[in-house]
């Protein structure tokens, strides 16, 4: 059972005491309402629709705080005529979207050497202008059918582009014979489960370690039910907040009907996932968490996942930081850092767990995070009310001097759930 204070601060959460928007968390729509715009607004900063224009809902005040990107989507002169009156005429965007999907028939289908060419005219339109292009936005697999064949410069040989990064390498080549640098920044679609957004996520950064790039479409389109849709959105919101090289994301899509990765409900408002989605924290480096404080343990500012941490969606406390992986048995750990005011001394640290028969807190000791446990300087919490399902309180007395201290907190169960953690 959850202390009235823990109740409290959820409730202050949920009417957005605390909130505010990720810089990275956008989204994709075909229409939408001021309304719904309103309702996204305390997680979301940025929307884009495929087109140049900027829908009236925009210009309602309820809007206000989610920036509109416009996107150039082919190649056609159409689209850059349309955003240069754009470009000329209103606020400039903070950037600017271009050639969807060159690699998939139906899209901006292109070749690589023409998707090239296209690149190399939009780049210097949105160049007079400063403002920076983010193109191409590349689906990262294709059918056989839908794929663009031709001789690949890169490979000498004929082939047919079904996955993303042979077209990538091509262009890149093409803009290499122009005398063109690559990309300065790019998007990519990733519609598969986590364990395919993650290795998609380390592929981008092991071959374009200093390119930011913007995941302009995702969702897990073959997710079975909506309780996996929901644990899919937690795990990769969280991947792609805590990916540096990762500069902004857009959930696909808002307005989705009656299909479950909707966040908009069919009559208007948000569903279960569009408010998990606005809700889901976003972690800031630069910030240390002041303590005294209280705060979810998922959306800690300098929570670092270990061996066997994640962080994961639950039924009843939504978005939660699990210890351990139940299908092999191994436990694990995760670190976070606060700041502790003056004077310091003592306090109590209360977490919000489940599952875990023995929880531990470790300060000020680096060796935990290798997953060695010491035997000194490390703190055990009992539950108070054993065997009990749920989450618990479980509370310490904690002595902490003035300053910035690391803590790492591990159960002894491979399923352990942490929610709230506070020092008062």
């Amino acid at each position: 059972m959850k202390t009235n204070v823990s109740i409290l601060l959820a409730l202050a959460l949920a009417a957005g005491v605390h909130a505010d928007p990720s810089p990275k968390r956008g989204i994709g729509f075909n229409e939408i309402a001021a309304a719904d715009l309103a309702a996204l607004s305390p997680g979301v900063s940025w929307a884009y629709n495929w087109g140049v224009g900027k829908p009236d809902a925009f210009n309602d005040p309820r809007a206000k705080g989610i920036e509109f990107i416009p996107m150039a989507w082919g190649p056609q002169q159409g689209f850059r005529d349309h955003l240069e009156a754009v470009l000329t005429t209103g606020p400039k965007p903070s950037a600017v979207l271009g050639l969807n999907e060159p690699n998939l028939r139906g899209q901006a289908f292109q070749s690589p050497e023409d998707a090239a060419k296209s690149w190399r005219e939009l780049a210097a339109q949105c160049r007079r202008h400063g403002v920076p292009l983010v193109a191409p936005n590349m689906a990262m697999g294709t059918p056989e059918g839908d794929s663009w064949r031709g001789f690949d410069p890169v490979q000498k040989k004929e082939v047919v582009y079904t996955f993303v990064f042979p077209y990538l390498d091509a262009f890149e080549w093409y803009l290499r014979e122009a005398g063109l640098e690559k990309p300065a920044a790019m998007g990519i679609h990733i519609y598969g489960n986590i364990w395919e957004m993650r290795w998609i996520l380390g592929e981008l950064a092991k071959r374009y370690p200093a390119t930011p790039v913007w995941v302009t479409e995702f969702n897990w389109s073959g997710a079975p039910d909506e309780a996996a849709a929901l644990d899919y959105l937690v795990q990769a919101v969280d991947a792609l907040e805590r990916a540096p090289n990762i500069a902004r994301y857009a959930w696909f899509k808002a307005d989705f009907g009656a299909d479950r990765n909707s966040l908009i409900a069919p009559g208007g408002g948000l569903t279960k996932l569009g408010r998990l989605y606005v809700a889901m924290p976003h972690p800031d480096p630069k910030r240390w968490d002041a303590w005294p404080g209280v705060f979810k343990a998922a959306g800690a500012a300098r929570v670092e996942t270990g061996d066997g941490a994640s962080i994961r969606y639950d039924p009843e406390a939504q978005v939660v930081v699990q210890i351990g992986e139940p299908d092999s048995g191994r436990t694990g750990s995760f670190t976070l850092q606060v700041d502790v005011a003056a004077p310091g001394g003592d306090g109590t640290l209360v977490l919000s767990a489940a599952r875990g028969r023995t929880l531990r807190v470790a300060v000020d000791d680096p060796d935990i995070r290798a997953g060695r446990l010491p035997s000194a300087g490390g703190l055990e919490i009992k539950p108070f009310e054993p065997g009990k399902w749920g989450f618990q309180d479980y509370v310490l007395p904690l002595r902490l001097a003035p300053g910035r201290h690391t803590l790492t907190f591990s159960a002894d169960a491979a399923d352990a759930l942490f929610d709230w953690i506070s020092w008062k």
